[in-house]
C-alpha cells in the first residue's frame, strides 16, 4: 500500500507542475503574442510573463522588430 500511496502522490505531482508551468509563458519585447482558444482568436498580450489555460489555449508569437532595407532610387529628370 506504501508504493501505491507514494506513487499516486508522485503522479498527482507531475500533473500539477505540468498544469502550473503550462500555463506560464514570457513574450520578448521585440514581439507580440496571439492567444487562440480552440483555433480562434481570443486575445493580444504584451511583452513580459503571460498566463493562459493550459492544455486549451495555443500560442502564436509575431515578431514585430522593424526591418530596414536599403534601396536605391534611380530618377530620370
Amino acid at each position: 500500500m506504501d508504493l501505491i500511496s507514494l506513487f499516486g502522490t508522485l503522479l498527482l505531482v507531475f500533473f500539477g507542475m505540468s498544469i502550473l508551468f503550462g500555463s506560464m509563458f514570457t513574450v520578448s519585447q521585440t514581439e507580440r503574442a496571439l492567444i487562440e482558444r480552440n483555433s480562434r482568436f481570443l486575445r493580444v498580450t504584451g511583452r513580459g510573463l503571460q498566463f493562459k489555460v493550459p492544455f486549451i489555449d495555443g500560442i502564436r508569437r509575431i515578431n514585430t522588430q522593424i526591418q530596414q532595407y536599403d534601396v536605391k532610387v534611380e530618377t530620370k529628370t
